[in-house]
C-alpha cells in the first residue's frame, strides 16, 4: 500500500508537467495578452503585451507568415516561460517591419486568443 502512494504522486507530477508543456508549445509560446494595439506607425509595428511574472523583460520572438499574395499574418511568440508570481507586467514591443511585409495589401495581427486584427 505504501508503494502505491508514491507511484500515484509520480503519475500526477508527470501528468501535470505534460499539461504545462502542451500550453507552452502553442504557436504563441507562453501565456501573454495584448493590452494595446496593434498599430503600425512609420513602418514600425507597435504592440503592448501583458503577462504575469516575477520580473519584466521577457523575451518575445516576432513571427510572420505569408497567407496569400495579398495577405500576411504577424504575431509574437513568448519565449520566456510563465513565472508563478503575482506581478502583472506590461511592455510595449516595437519592431521595424521589412519592406516586403509593408508591401502587402492586408496585414493581419494574430492575437493569442486566436482572433485576427486587420492593421
Amino acid at each position: 500500500m505504501t508503494k502505491l502512494i508514491p507511484l500515484a504522486f509520480l503519475g500526477f507530477c508527470c501528468w501535470a508537467l505534460s499539461c504545462s508543456e502542451d500550453r507552452s508549445t502553442s504557436s504563441f509560446g507562453h501565456s501573454y495578452s495584448i493590452t494595446n494595439g496593434p498599430t503600425i506607425s512609420n513602418d514600425t509595428l507597435i504592440v503592448t503585451v501583458g503577462y504575469s511574472g516575477c520580473e519584466g523583460g521577457h523575451l518575445f520572438s516576432f513571427k510572420s507568415k505569408r497567407i496569400s499574395g495579398e495577405r500576411v499574418d504577424l504575431w509574437y511568440y513568448k519565449v520566456t516561460p510563465d513565472q508563478p508570481c503575482d506581478a502583472y507586467i506590461q511592455e510595449t514591443l516595437r519592431i521595424a517591419l521589412a519592406e516586403d511585409i509593408i508591401a502587402f495589401d492586408q496585414i493581419y495581427f494574430r492575437l493569442p486568443t486566436g482572433e485576427f486584427v486587420l492593421i
